[in-house]
């Protein structure tokens, strides 16, 4: 993880987009408290490396938040047509400016984890089955490659 991590964060630099400096553990240990989840080590080992990216900031059409910014996908899309376990689900970014969200499935017990688009009508579907694989396909494949 830790290259694909470097991958990433190179690709940004080359496109010239800035990031936020790592959470520290604190930061993390607050957000899991507050929300009682566990971070999966994958988006962990990102968070800690780089926050996301700043508020104005995006590659190609594709924001990555801060997890300050992260939030319950149902405060952003409140209906869902075929995600029965929405609540669980956590944005961690947009594309095509919150045309569409990144979500990843959060719990306590850092049980399997999953990303899914969420679209502005409801409706979402799996593109990655963990944070690892979304950020090994947004290196090679490119952001647009989840849709």
């Amino acid at each position: 993880m830790e290259e694909l991590v470097g991958r990433l964060l190179d690709r940004w630099r080359a496109r010239g987009v800035t990031f936020n400096i790592g959470a520290s553990p604190s930061d993390i240990a607050e957000f899991e408290g507050l929300h009682d989840v566990k971070l999966p080590a994958d988006l962990r080992l990102f968070l800690l490396t780089a926050n996301g990216m700043p508020f104005n900031e995006m590659d190609e059409l594709t924001h990555i938040n801060s997890l300050q910014h992260y939030r319950q996908i149902l405060s952003l899309v409140p209906t869902h047509s075929n995600v029965p376990d929405a609540a669980a689900y956590f944005c961690f970014g947009d594309y095509n400016i919150e045309g569409s969200f990144y979500g990843i499935r959060l719990d306590r017990l850092n049980s399997a984890t999953s990303i899914r688009v969420f679209w502005q009508d409801g409706d979402g579907w799996q593109c990655a089955d963990s944070f690892e694989d979304f950020v090994r396909r947004y290196v090679e494949e490119g952001p647009h490659s989840m849709f």
